[in-house]
């Protein structure tokens, strides 16, 4: 048997911890739910990772990803079995890593 806490440690990775200049929402979705995010001071990040309701199970169905840095962009990566618990915000690191290049 589960308790909420072993529940909620699953999806701990789905949220960015106390991090400066971080705004974090979790929004409903008539599917499911909208992680919005808002990073930075001057130059701003922005995505919205999309997760939805499968079978009993949460799934991440796309992360849209805008800069107003020093790049600017807008992409939306999909994504057909990604699982909210193999999900992590490093994702999302790693894909304006490779985007500000």
């Amino acid at each position: 048997m589960h308790n909420a806490t072993q529940k909620t440690n699953v999806y701990k990775n789905a949220l960015y911890e106390d991090e400066p200049n971080t705004f974090q929402e979790i929004i409903p979705d008539p599917k499911g739910f909208v992680i919005s995010m808002e990073k930075g001071n001057s130059s701003k990040m922005y995505s919205k990772v999309k997760v939805s309701y499968k079978v009993n199970e949460l799934y991440v169905d796309h992360i849209q990803l805008e800069s107003w840095g020093r790049k600017q962009y807008k992409k939306k990566y999909a994504f057909k079995n990604l699982k909210l618990e193999n999900y992590s915000v490093k994702m999302i690191d790693s894909l304006q890593v490779v985007n500000d290049k």
